[in-house]
């Protein structure tokens, strides 16, 4: 008996001995705070990135859909309308942020080719433009 009470007795002394290792240590958080942190900063930088590029495709959108419905309006012209008469013209009244010109060029006594460009200011106040061109037909 006494051998098992020897050994028991040695079995907790073991365990006492024995430190635990429960938790993080405090440099373990911190390392772990800063390396979620430079993550979430490297999103933050995505995310305002992705923001821009939508915004300037939002632009480059609108002015192709400008130039394209002013194209189509001087298509349903007639081939003497004052719109089509040679030169540049100038939309009165073009859309918010944008301008919309033309300039009708003569091919032959039965043609005319029309370049349409909606301009507009990008979101690094760059000017950018969008252009269509079309030929004009005297039928």
């Amino acid at each position: 008996m006494r051998l098992n009470r020897s050994c028991k007795t040695a079995a907790d002394a073991k365990k006492s001995v024995i430190i635990k290792n429960d938790g993080f240590t405090i440099l373990e958080v911190v390392m772990a705070s800063a390396i979620f942190a430079i993550g979430i900063l490297g999103v933050c930088a995505l995310q305002t990135a992705a923001i821009k590029t939508i915004s300037s495709a939002n632009y480059i959108t609108a002015g192709t859909t400008n130039a394209q419905d002013k194209l189509e309006e001087l298509l349903e012209l007639p081939f003497s309308d004052s719109d089509l008469s040679l030169g540049l013209h100038t939309d009165p009244s073009p859309p918010s942020g944008y301008t919309i010109t033309w300039i009708v060029a003569a091919n032959t006594s039965s043609s005319k080719s029309v370049a349409v460009t909606s301009s507009w200011k990008n979101i690094n106040g760059m000017s950018v433009n969008s252009q269509l061109n079309f030929i004009k037909y005297n039928w």
